[in-house]
């Protein structure tokens, strides 16, 4: 009826100045700095933040096989934002493989006020032949903010009997999990699991989200990475209030 019909139009037209009840989650998943709007209505958000994964270790020797990166860190924590407001975001990159190299740390705000470290790299590659390389140390400090749960990622595998080492499982609700060996880290509850390494001559295995990189393996005289750490990642969650009032913008 006309009614009906008048009231649907208004509620159209209005449509755009309501935020309407609902929980959202938010992923960033691309390395690099980004920003984030605060929706109308929303005054408090719950962060999720991974550090990225170390990166494995390259092989030069002939035999030789490098250890694996460690899992980066991860927070949570609950934090008052303003409407309207933009604020910036960085989510790390994995280590490389070429050099062994750290996971950067993802933050969010700044690096000083929400952050969740990067995992440790394998480091130098291995030169020496019949030479298998150890397996990064995950940092146990550094993360910044996590009120809610502040952990730490698992060590990298060492390599062994022409066995490159496994990368380390990221960190989630509990600290990850150690790669032992070529076996990657098991993934805890709400984190990403370890690569394993690798018994054929190849490039290492890329990590997963906030994992370590597994280390590269060879034994025909020709050099191999150590797979990239894993980038981290960051997930922004808030509830919307059930038709809060926007303030429209033209």
């Amino acid at each position: 009826n006309t009614k009906t019909k008048k009231t649907l139009f208004y509620l159209f037209l209005l449509a755009p100045f309501f935020q309407f009840f609902g929980q959202t989650t938010v992923p960033y998943t691309t390395s690099g700095a980004g920003t984030w709007t605060v929706p109308c209505g929303v005054t408090s958000i719950t962060v999720e933040i991974w550090g990225a994964g170390g990166g494995g270790q390259r092989a030069e020797g002939n035999p030789s096989a490098g250890g694996g990166g460690s899992g980066g860190g991860y927070i949570r924590t609950t934090y008052t934002v303003t409407p309207g407001t933009a604020y910036n975001l960085h989510v790390g990159a994995g280590g490389t493989g070429n050099s062994g190299g750290n996971g950067e740390s993802s933050w969010f705000v700044n690096n000083t006020t929400l952050l969740a470290i990067g995992g440790r790299g394998a480091g130098a590659a291995v030169t020496a032949n019949s030479t298998w390389g150890t397996g990064a140390v995950a940092p146990t400090t550094g993360n910044i903010g996590g009120s809610i749960v502040s952990t730490y990622g698992g060590n990298g595998g060492t390599a062994i009997s022409n066995e490159s080492g496994g990368g380390g499982s990221s960190a989630g609700n509990t600290t990850g999990n150690n790669a032992s060996g070529v076996t990657g880290g098991a993934a805890p509850t709400n984190g990403f699991a370890g690569v394993n390494g690798l018994s054929a001559n190849s490039d290492g295995n890329p990590g997963n989200v906030g994992s370590g990189g597994s280390g590269g393996r060879t034994g025909n005289n020709t050099d191999r990475n150590g797979g990239a750490g894993g980038r981290g990642e960051i997930r922004i969650t808030y509830t919307s209030t059930f038709a809060t009032y926007c303030t429209p913008t033209f």
